[in-house]
């Protein structure tokens, strides 16, 4: 078949609009990712661009076109462009517009290459005309760069092309915004995101520019979008009309009928679809739709498994309940249900089940999981299947128990104590094997509220009674115990706790407990001030976390969430300001659904100080926020008092003392005891218990007051071991003194703090007090600190001095992980090789490298990479 010559026949002149790139649309951001990847495939022939509707398709085909037009802007004839839409089914026609991109003379191509960008393909699907653009293309790419963009590739013997021409891919998966580009988007509608908001937005999108597009459009300000994110039926609606047009209508009524049967399952396999459905070509139609990027990718190898694209898949039942009878819909659930209950998929058939409404199979299949789902720490999967149950119904006696386990430990304490309220009455008739756990959730649920002393004394009386068989309950009893004895200062007792602890978990396999025990050995390290033997603690936390239990369903991410509060709390102490951020911009939100508030609240607290040491203040207010609402939800007034005193502390240290003056008229702490003898929390032991009130009544012209209550708590804490309260009691205790003009007093004080500081290597403790103490510190003589305390506390006095003063030098701008990801930039590896590299997410990875071109005042990677080896951050 030959390409016909208009100049030899009387058709018709070419439709001049279809030869032009359509003008480029306001408000979508500049893809220099891929506009970068385009500039370096110099030898690729064939550049084939697919995607699903609204992944900017023809709007990054645009931003190449106008990428060539300015660098050869005197060889724009060497550019074409072709829209394809139905009409060129037909091969005549067609062949009009082919002619007309070939025509250009070599002289005007750059590099000898002309670019002929050819949008919509997916329009062509008569066998004459595909036959015609697969002669084109094997006619015409030995000279010419051809770009190809479709939703859905047609037939054209691409592969074969490929394997003779250099051949560049762009799909769906590189079209996704990274973190980067969304802030940009949000910027052009004028929208100033959080992070944790740009993150949460990104994952429930998957990037996908359109519905990231309508989500942005559909809110005003940033609060408004995470209601809209919240409501995922709302955010489904936005899309669905969107959808239905420009995907669903357009494809065949076999895919369409598929599609809507399917829907429900999550993930999809052939076998699943098969007999959900009474259908035989499943494996046919998931594969098809894989491969045409359809919202459809692999999930798993083996077995075979597919996924839809969450939102996509919200959208597509929201069509079904347009185009199925609900009778219908809930037959195909249940032998979804039916299928995966046989394969002892147990938790995927609960799911169906509930949602074909079939309550009675829903509760015999929860009850026989919750238990083991408690022991994985899967509060969330849990609580919101009992969530969808009649609230009045009854359920087995285990059932409660596990309920009650769940919602405690997720912090729902009204409805853990509702659960325990309908069981107690039948209690005797729980199995002999669960009367441990009974007896045991109730002194857990009295930690958890912050009622320290109850707890510890009814769960030390436990103890004889628990069988050591029943690991689960005896392993939990003993990590609430090693934590009220941690905050107790029994540091001996809680030693001994942990240490049952760890034995009892690790015969089950529970992540969550094994992580709990872990993070209270280190706790019990750091109280004592031994800061560097509490992070070997966490070192082997994060070994363990990459070992496999004896459990299948081990859980390892559990074992580094319960550890990663303290972790970053103590790389913050020691100065290491933004491997403590990147840590806790990492698990933090895993912490927010695991059972221990003082831990969660002491990463939110420290994440705001790195923030502000950062000079990131509005970020740090808005975290304390985040704080607040999780301490209301947890009905934990002393942890919720920590959160609203952060606010007040930087108020004092920043001179605002009206604004601090009217917070602590509407708020106050209790009130501080002459002992403290049991901290009410950890996070109060560093920043509460009396500290609140000494800074408060310090700032307010109160020091007498001041230095008496500190002086009380600074020899409590001396008495019992707290070193790391000490350190900060003394702090406060030499400002109290000095401005009593007490100098002799402050100046002891201010030396035991630096001698107790320097044997922690504790520099926040110290910076973060504001210029005040600073002043204090450079008044002190390094001579005599020499004599008192030997060279290395006078060095010790004057690294602080200099970290105050000069801030970070070049080796700690970055932190360690951008360092590691920085040295794997340096070779050319693209961000899903870093990833894998450093065990990260992409997304991840992209945010660590957004932050390092920003301290690096770098425009791109290769820039940041020169910017490192100028200041000797790369050999």
């Amino acid at each position: 078949m030959a390409i016909l010559d208009p100049s030899t026949s009387s058709l018709p002149v070419p439709n001049p609009t279809k030869l032009q790139p359509p003008p480029a649309p306001l408000g979508w951001v500049v893809r220099q990712r891929l506009l970068d990847r385009f500039a370096q495939q110099t030898n690729a022939r064939l550049v084939v661009i697919h995607a699903p509707a609204g992944y900017g398709k023809t709007i990054w085909m645009q931003q190449c076109w106008q990428q060539l037009l300015r660098r050869r802007p005197d060889q724009a004839d060497g550019l074409r462009w072709l829209r394809v839409d139905t009409t060129d089914n037909d091969p005549v026609r067609l062949s009009i517009y082919l002619q007309a991109l070939s025509a250009p003379s070599v002289e005007h191509a750059e590099d000898g290459v002309y670019y002929c960008f050819i949008d919509d393909l997916d329009q062509l699907d008569h066998p004459e005309a595909l036959a015609t653009m697969r002669l084109w293309l094997a006619q015409q790419l030995p000279t010419m760069t051809v770009v190809l963009g479709a939703r859905v590739l047609p037939a054209l013997g691409l592969a074969r092309l490929q394997l003779h021409h250099p051949t560049l891919t762009i799909d769906s998966q590189m079209l996704a915004y990274d973190l980067v580009e969304l802030q940009q988007h949000a910027m052009t509608l004028g929208i100033d995101l959080a992070l944790d908001t740009q993150q949460m937005l990104l994952t429930q999108t998957g990037g996908w520019p359109a519905a990231i597009q309508m989500s942005l459009l559909a809110s005003s300000d940033e609060l408004a979008l995470q209601q809209h994110l919240a409501d995922r039926y709302h955010q489904a609606q936005t899309l669905l009309h969107y959808l239905v047009d420009e995907v669903i209508s357009t494809l065949p009524a076999a895919a369409q009928d598929f599609l809507l049967d399917t829907c429900g399952f999550d993930p999809l396999s052939p076998a699943l679809c098969d007999a959900a459905t009474g259908r035989r070509d499943s494996e046919y139609w998931l594969n098809w739709l894989a491969q045409q990027g359809l919202f459809t990718s692999v999930h798993t190898t083996t077995p075979r498994q597919y996924r839809y694209h969450a939102l996509f898949a919200d959208c597509l039942r929201l069509h079904q309940q347009h185009r199925r009878a609900p009778i219908q819909i809930q037959a195909v659930l249940r032998g979804g249900a039916r299928h995966l209950a046989q394969q002892g998929e147990v938790q995927q058939a609960i799911a169906l089940w509930l949602q074909a409404g079939d309550i009675t199979a829903a509760i015999r299949e929860i009850a026989d999981q919750a238990s083991e789902l408690v022991i994985q720490a899967q509060f969330v999967t849990l609580n919101r299947w009992l969530a969808r149950l009649p609230p009045d119904g009854e359920l087995p006696l285990t059932l409660l128990l596990s309920a009650a386990w769940s919602a405690g430990f997720a912090g729902e304490l009204a409805q853990a104590a509702a659960w325990l309220a309908r069981l107690m009455p039948f209690a005797d008739q729980l199995p002999e094997a669960r009367q441990g756990e009974l007896a045991v959730l109730q002194p857990i649920l009295q930690a958890v509220c912050g009622h320290i002393d109850d707890a510890l004394r009814q769960g030390e009386a436990l103890v004889p009674t628990v069988p050591d068989s029943q690991h689960f309950a005896a392993g939990a009893l003993h990590n609430m115990l090693a934590y009220c004895q941690t905050l107790a200062a029994r540091f001996g007792d809680a030693q001994r706790s942990v240490a049952e602890a760890r034995r009892h978990n690790e015969a089950i396999g529970s992540g969550l407990g094994l992580g709990y025990a872990l993070s209270i050995q280190g706790l019990i390290e750091a109280s004592q001030g031994q800061l560097d033997q509490a992070l070997s603690c966490f070192e082997q936390a994060d070994r363990m976390a990459h070992l496999q239990l004896r459990q299948h369903w081990f859980e390892p991410g559990h074992v580094k969430a319960m550890t990663i509060g303290l972790t970053a709390s103590l790389h913050y102490e020691q100065g290491r300001v933004e491997m403590a951020a990147a840590l806790l911009d990492d698990y933090l939100p895993l912490m927010r659904h695991l059972p221990s508030l003082d831990l969660y609240l002491l990463a939110v607290l420290t994440r705001c100080r790195c923030r502000l040491a950062l000079g990131q203040s509005a970020l740090a207010l808005s975290g304390l926020d985040d704080a607040e609402r999780e301490a209301q939800a947890w009905q934990f007034e002393r942890i919720h008092h920590i959160a609203m005193w952060e606010r007040i502390r930087i108020d004092l240290i920043e001179g605002q003392i009206t604004t601090a003056t009217q917070r602590w008229a509407t708020f106050q702490p209790p009130k501080p005891d002459a002992d403290w003898p049991v901290m009410p929390s950890h996070t109060a032991a560093l920043n509460g218990a009396g500290i609140e009130w000494a800074r408060y009544w310090l700032s307010t012209g109160q020091a007498a007051l001041a230095a008496e209550q500190l002086a009380l708590a600074e020899a409590h804490a001396q008495r019992t071991g707290q070193r790391w309260r000490r350190l900060r009691l003394l702090i406060l205790m030499a400002q109290a003194q000095a401005a009593l003009q007490l100098d002799e007093a402050a100046h002891q004080s201010l030396m035991a703090a630096l001698t107790l500081g320097a044997a922690m290597q504790a520099q926040r403790s110290f910076l973060d007090e504001g210029p005040a103490l600073l002043h204090q510190l450079a008044g002190l003589d390094g001579a005599t600190i020499g004599q008192a305390g030997g060279e290395s506390l006078r060095q010790y006095h004057q690294a602080l001095l200099q970290t105050a003063l000069i801030g970070p030098t070049p080796d700690t701008l970055l932190s360690e992980r951008e360092l590691a990801i920085l040295q794997l930039l340096a070779t050319g590896m693209a961000n899903e090789q870093i990833a894998e590299q450093v065990h990260l997410s992409v997304h991840t990875v992209k945010w660590h490298i957004r932050r390092m071109l920003g301290k690096l005042s770098a425009r791109n990677r290769s820039e940041a990479v020169f910017q490192a080896r100028r200041l000797g951050l790369l050999a």
